[in-house]
């Protein structure tokens, strides 16, 4: 049992709220987002099973809908992802040049 990963711990915040009398406390168990992404990306058990890249499957001429990274949404969020990354990286460039254009009498 000892190794075994473990995973993110699980929290618990007692929600209080103004003019709602409640008979018990209302109790909000969560985890961190963020470590379970981290524990799930690190984790040895899924490394063959991880899927980053969209794909359409064709049957008979027809698209197949399995898995969510068949859907056009995934393709659609990809796309936009590597449009935005794309102008991400432009930004110091352009700063660079427009601060390089100007004599810095003007800036």
């Amino acid at each position: 049992m000892d190794a075994l990963l473990k995973g993110p711990k699980w929290r618990c915040t007692t929600i209080h709220t103004e003019g709602y009398i409640t008979t018990h406390p209302v109790q909000l168990i969560w985890r961190d987002a963020l470590e379970v992404a981290q524990h799930i990306f690190g984790n040895p058990a899924f490394t063959n099973d991880m899927e980053f890249d969209p794909y359409e499957i064709y049957v008979n001429g027809e698209r197949e809908f399995s898995e969510w990274m068949s859907c056009p949404r995934a393709h659609e969020i990809q796309a936009r992802s590597i449009f935005i990354y794309k102008i991400l990286k432009l930004i110091p460039t352009m700063i660079i040049a427009f601060r390089t254009s100007f004599p810095r009498a003007l800036l």
